[in-house]
């Protein structure tokens, strides 16, 4: 970047610019004072709900790769951070202002003399109050707050959040034109726009499609809704169908393995009449004796 006038940021890392020139420049603990030149030219872009006074630095963090600077806004806050790094680092190098969230609009630059590299070389954080780091209000400008984003909803609820340049693009059967300020978006003549493929019951009355099960939505590319079975269940497809089957159900014989049940069934129902005919003459038996000795005829 070419420094148009490299005087001009000299005699900046002479004095407080741009703090205000009563501004003591230490640390909460009085032990540390923020060089003149660290920051020698600013420039501040906020909404107007922001004090053109209220500024200030309110601390630097020095990581062994660079400095991190923030700026805070009376009533605000943390506003900003401005990040330096130390590879590479040349002196009045310019560098963006970033808004930390919840500060939408605001913005600007910030040129880093030559103790820039000297404080990324080191591991440290100092804080400051408004009255010791307090930034000049013509370095502020007020300016309203711009659209930062933009966010795509599709039919599905799914979103996307676009930034940056963005283009709008006539798809097929479109017209995109601009007036003035204004951007215009219609459809071609001639060209019918309808639901191309319509829902209807047997008495042909129309129906809303499905769009979800349970709040599940597809997938916004194909449309899919996959269909997953758990434990015992399977899915399956068939013509123009879905097969559910639960697994755990499926026989584990054919028709030998049940002949042959079957017959084993019936071998064990004699054997049990046998037993029966046997528990019946051994009863006999056993009364015959009983009598004998108990002198029952």
């Amino acid at each position: 970047m070419n420094i148009l006038d490299q005087q001009w940021l000299d005699e900046n890392s002479q004095r407080s610019y741009p703090l205000f020139d009563e501004a003591t420049r230490l640390d909460t603990t009085s032990t540390f004072t923020l060089p003149n030149d660290l920051i020698v030219d600013l420039q501040i872009s906020a909404p107007p709900t922001y004090s053109l006074v209220g500024w200030f630095v309110s601390q630097t963090t020095a990581y062994g790769t660079g400095v991190v600077i923030t700026l805070s806004c009376e009533g605000f806050g943390a506003v900003a951070t401005v990040t330096v790094p130390g590879y590479g680092f040349t002196q009045y190098s310019t560098y963006v202002v970033s808004p930390l969230p919840g500060n939408p609009g605001v913005g600007g630059t910030m040129t880093i003399g030559s103790s820039g590299a000297i404080m990324s070389a080191s591991t440290s954080q100092w804080n400051f109050l408004q009255a010791a780091t307090q930034i000049l209000p013509t370095v502020v400008v007020v300016a309203p707050i711009g659209v930062s984003s933009l966010s795509i909803v599709g039919v599905f609820g799914q979103a996307e959040t676009l930034t940056g340049n963005l283009t709008i693009a006539a798809g097929p059967y479109a017209n995109v034109t601009v007036s003035g300020q204004s951007i215009i978006v219609g459809t071609q003549e001639a060209i019918v726009v309808g639901n191309p493929c319509p829902c209807t019951d047997s008495g042909g009355a129309t129906r809303v499609p499905i769009q979800s099960i349970n709040g599940v939505v597809p997938d916004p590319v194909a449309g899919n809704l996959t269909l997953v079975g758990l434990g015992c269940l399977a899915t399956g497809t068939a013509t123009n169908a879905v097969t559910l089957t639960d697994d755990c159900a499926t026989p584990c014989c054919g028709s030998p393995e049940l002949d042959q049940l079957a017959t084993n069934a019936s071998t064990i129902l004699d054997a049990q009449t046998i037993l029966a005919n046997q528990v019946a003459v051994l009863e006999a038996g056993l009364r015959q004796v009983d009598n004998y000795y108990t002198g029952t005829p």
